[in-house]
């Protein structure tokens, strides 16, 4: 079987999944989605075992690829992976086993999504402020401590996901993000939020799981939020609220919620809490 022939001339390829088959290091799965130029525009899909030196040398011709979803790769395989084109506008690298960003990830500047998320990843690079055009950034589950002060320049930003880190603060330049819709900080260390959340105006959900917020001073216009306690630290939830979610179970006479707001309980892991707490 001739791989190049089967890959084509790469083209018309505009979605890309390669994932490292179990702990081999000489072979990848690689399933490729085609546009097909007919009468009709349609899509084929290619699945195929590709050695990984050869995939490298074809990756050069991908020069419409759109998306790209890497798996299983670690900081060494990446930087050789990241000889992507320009043009790409999606990029996921789940590994669990990535620590550092290949540097080439800063000439990406049409990315539109990036997703980081279920590596261990301990810090992002300062350029991260490059691309300006970003919308989506997961960086959940990694070991990040904290974010770089030009994540403020990703002004395009709606949905910024960092649950499952170990954040102590955030930087007051995340009041730049004014686009911002959606803010997960969950399962984190941190105590505070930056004053500057307060210019988030368009911050539509805002989730938490940490029960020593000060989030006096959410903007009026925050609509949901997530929460794993809430007691007398909060004094004044945003006026705007309509939803509050909890995963644990409150007296809802002991805070003034905010006239209309619904309270929604996690049943299952209010549950599983009080299990966890009979077995100690």
């Amino acid at each position: 079987m001739d791989i190049k022939n089967d890959f084509g001339d790469g083209e018309d390829i505009v979605f890309l999944l390669v994932a490292k088959i179990g702990d081999s290091i000489g072979y990848v799965g690689v399933s490729c989605m085609y546009k097909v130029n007919s009468p009709v525009a349609t899509v084929k899909t290619l699945d195929i075992l590709v050695e990984l030196t050869t995939f490298f040398e074809l990756m050069t011709k991908f020069t419409k690829l759109k998306y790209a979803y890497l798996r299983g790769f670690d900081s060494v395989d990446l930087q050789n992976l990241m000889d992507l084109p320009i043009n790409l506008q999606e990029l996921k690298l789940r590994s669990e086993k990535m620590s550092t960003l290949p540097k080439s990830i800063n000439q990406y500047i049409n990315l539109r999504e990036l997703d980081l998320s279920n590596n261990k990843l301990k810090r992002i690079n300062k350029k991260i402020g490059i691309l300006t055009n970003l919308e989506i950034i997961n960086l959940a589950e990694n070991e990040l401590t904290k974010l770089p002060k030009s994540i403020g320049k990703l002004i395009k930003l709606k949905e910024l996901k960092l649950t499952g880190n170990k954040l102590i603060s955030l930087p007051d330049s995340i009041g730049k993000l004014t686009d911002l819709q959606i803010l997960e900080l969950g399962c984190n260390k941190l105590t505070y939020l930056p004053k500057s959340i307060i210019k988030l105006t368009n911050l539509v959900e805002l989730y938490l799981r940490e029960d020593s917020y000060d989030i006096n001073n959410l903007n009026a216009e925050c609509k949901i939020l997530m929460l794993s306690h809430i007691d007398n630290k909060i004094t004044n939830l945003p006026y705007g609220l309509e939803e509050i979610y909890l995963k644990n179970y409150i007296d809802a006479n002991a805070i003034k919620i905010p006239l209309g707001c619904e309270i929604n309980y996690d049943w299952d892991a209010i549950l599983e809490s009080h299990k966890m707490s009979d077995i100690d």
